[in-house]
Parts: structure tokens; sequence; C-alpha cells
């Protein structure tokens, strides 16, 4: 029988599932007769409650309300997995147990948060699954408050005939801690069981920096191609040289809060004249109202006429290599610190540092924070308010780039588009 691998992930998480994608990718690259099998866990915890937790976070996606995809896929989930894996993760169990008998499974790639513990359980307890090597992916910063990976890995019961590697970037000790200790406190791990192999799980196109390419294929609907007599031919839209490029990327969680930014764009513009084109990309996802909220508000003030050289583009649902493209052209980025999005400014950054390249692009951390805030003397000043503002495995994601990337927090009251 031929060797098979499993790759598990939660489709209730555009992270996880883009993780899978890449390890799949980089699998076959390297063994293109390779059997891969992929399991989406939410597709077996108490059905129908698996569909209905892939129902809200499409919701999300296209209305951008928060609330719907942190309930279900965090609190409901993570925070209560002992409790899953015991009453109503069965269907998930015999599903694993059924894979694992019908297939040659020798090595398994879990890039999603939960059912560690019962993972391991089941492979340790099914002849086919003894012997196996399983790792786990993790698809956020390795902080102390990444509440949703790390403490479901410390209970796990480790089992001498399966072994057991994560998969992480370099953790974000606590003051006089090394890396050994913060894993031994928050995994109950060893470094033998981290790797790095995978601990950058992004689209290949953040692992290269693109060539001196000035037409970029990106989808731009006809009234603002028309409203700006933008050089849009065949699907390419050409981006001078000199174009100062701004992106925001704020994922379906943040959607709600990319009009007050486009505002703040707006407004900031007015009070200063430019000579060279700059350009600002808004990432709309799926969400079809805030692309027509966005374009009507583009063409009723009339930005060509009343903002020279400003090209303010929403964008709908693009080609992940479009945004990567993007994140590589632009001067500035204002992103939600989502696994995700960390990962991927990760990689570009060391990218850049292999190749030699000094510049780096100013990230903007947005926090879900949107009140006016007084003037503070200093930028950090500022972040040092703004952090205690957000929560959970973000704020630790977003302290993690402010560390490592000199990244800036920002609201749409409080960023200065530069």
């Amino acid at each position: 029988m031929s060797q098979s691998v499993l790759l598990i992930t939660c489709s209730a998480g555009h992270g996880h599932t883009i993780a899978t994608e890449n390890i799949k990718k980089r699998l076959l690259a390297e063994n293109p007769n390779l059997n891969i099998i992929t399991l989406d866990v939410s597709t077996y915890i108490l059905a129908p409650l698996g569909s209905k937790i892939n129902t809200f976070w499409d919701f999300n996606m296209r209305h951008g309300t928060r609330l719907m995809s942190f309930l279900p896929k965090l609190l409901v989930l993570t925070h209560y997995e002992t409790f899953y894996e015991k009453f109503l993760a069965n269907n998930l169990k015999k599903k694993i147990t059924g894979i694992l008998q019908e297939n040659n499974i020798q090595t398994i790639y879990d890039a999603q948060p939960i059912f560690t513990n019962l993972m391991l359980n089941t492979l340790a307890s099914t002849q086919a699954g003894k012997n196996c090597t399983y790792h786990k992916i993790l698809t956020d910063l390795p902080t102390r408050l990444n509440q949703h990976f790390l403490p479901n890995i410390k209970r796990i019961q480790h089992k001498k005939n399966v072994e057991f590697k994560l998969h992480a970037q370099t953790p974000m000790e606590s003051a006089g801690q090394s890396a050994a200790d913060f894993w031994q406190q928050h995994c109950n791990l060893n470094t033998e069981q981290i790797s790095s192999t995978f601990a950058t799980p992004v689209n290949a196109e953040y692992l290269v920096i693109p060539k001196n390419n000035h037409n970029i294929a990106v989808n731009i609907l006809a009234p603002l191609v028309k409203h700006y007599q933008l050089e849009y031919k065949n699907g390419q839209l050409h981006i001078p040289d000199n174009a100062k490029v701004t992106t925001l990327m704020l994922g379906s969680q943040g959607l709600c809060v990319i009009p007050d930014y486009v505002d703040a764009y707006i407004e900031q513009a007015k009070q200063k004249h430019v000579d060279t084109p700059h350009i600002f990309f808004v990432a709309c996802s799926k969400n079809a109202t805030l692309y027509e909220q966005l374009e009507q508000k583009i063409l009723q003030k009339n930005i060509k006429q009343n903002l020279p050289n400003h090209l303010l583009i929403p964008l709908p649902m693009q080609d992940p290599s479009t945004i990567a493209y993007l994140m590589w052209r632009s001067q500035q980025a204002v992103i939600r610190p989502s696994g995700l999005s960390c990962l991927e400014q990760l990689a570009m950054a060391q990218t850049r540092k292999q190749s030699g390249i000094e510049n780096s692009p100013k990230i903007w951390v947005h926090v879900p924070y949107n009140k006016t805030l007084p003037e503070f003397d200093t930028a950090a000043e500022r972040d040092a308010c703004l952090i205690k503002r957000s929560f959970g495995y973000e704020r630790g994601n977003a302290e993690y780039l402010l560390a490592h990337l000199e990244a800036h927090l920002a609201t749409p009251c409080s960023i200065k588009f530069s």
C-alpha cells in the first residue's frame, strides 16, 4: 500500500485552510505520488453544528460582523475542548479511526487548534495509528496570550508510540525567560519537539520578492476605471514607478471599520497636496455591499477631481497572488493581527533580510477601538495606550509585530497616513 498523509484543518477560519493548502503543495512538490487525505474537523463536530459554524463564518465574511466568528470559533469550541472530547466528538473519532484503518497513514499535519488530545489518543489506541508522527502547525504567533492553541497542547497526554512535533515561530518570551522556558511553561514541551519546518505556512508569493513588474492583474470594476481614467487593459493595472501605495487589508472580521479608515484617509488627503500618485487599495473580501458603498462614496465625492493624484480603489475578492503583490508593493499597510496576516508580514520581512533589502514598509496593526484618543507625545505612548484595548491572541500577535517588525497600532481615529 502506498504511503499516505492526513491533513487536518478547520474551514471556520481562513488561516487554517490556507496553511493546510500550502503544506499540501510543499509535500506534493517533494513527492508528487504522495496520497494526501484532507479532513475538515468542523464537518464532524456535533453534526450539524459544524456546518452552522461555517455558516456563521461565511455570514461574517459577507457582512463584517465580529461577534459571529468569535463566539462559535473560540469560546464554544476552544475553551471547552475537554467537554467536547468526552461527549460530543464521537463522529470525529470514528472518522479518524476509519481513515487510519483504510490508509497507510504514517504522518499527520494538523493546522487547527482543537481536539489535539483526542487525536493522539485515537492514534495510540488504533493499531494502524501507532508509530505515526503527529505534526501540530501553529497558525498564530507563540505568545503568552495564545489561548486557543497552547493550553490545548499543554493538556495533551503524550504517547510513547506517537511522535509529536509542534511547528511554530520563535516565541515571544517574558522578561528573563528563554525559548525553552516558554515552551515548557505554555505547552509542556521541550525544544526537541519544536520545529520550524512548517512555521510559516503562507502562500509562496510571500516568500519570494516579485520581479519589478509595473502591471498587476487586479479586478477593478468598470465605474472606477471610467472615473479615474485608469490605464487598465486586459485586467492589468499599471502602477507608476513613483507611486506610493497603501493597502488596507483587515480580513473578514475588520470589514465593519473599513469605511472609517477610508474616511480618515480622505480627510488627511485633503490637508496636503501631493505631486506623485498615491494609490490606496482597500480589500473588501466577499462583502459586495461594502464595495458598493465605497464605490458610491468615491463617485459622489468626485475623488479624482477633488483629490488630485489620489486613487482610492476598493477591491472585490481577489486572487491571493494579487494581494501578495500589493503587500510587496506597499509603502504602508494596515492589517488586522490575525495569525495569517502576521505570518505573511513576518515571511516578507525575513525574505527582505535574506536579500539584503533594508527598506521596509510601515505596518499599522488595527486595534478594535473606535473612539477619539488624547494626543500623545510619542508613538510609543500611543501604542502603549492602544494595546490595552486589544484582547486575547490578537493582542499577543500585535505585541509580537510591534517587537519584531517595529509596527505601530492604529484605529481609524488615531492613524496618521503618510
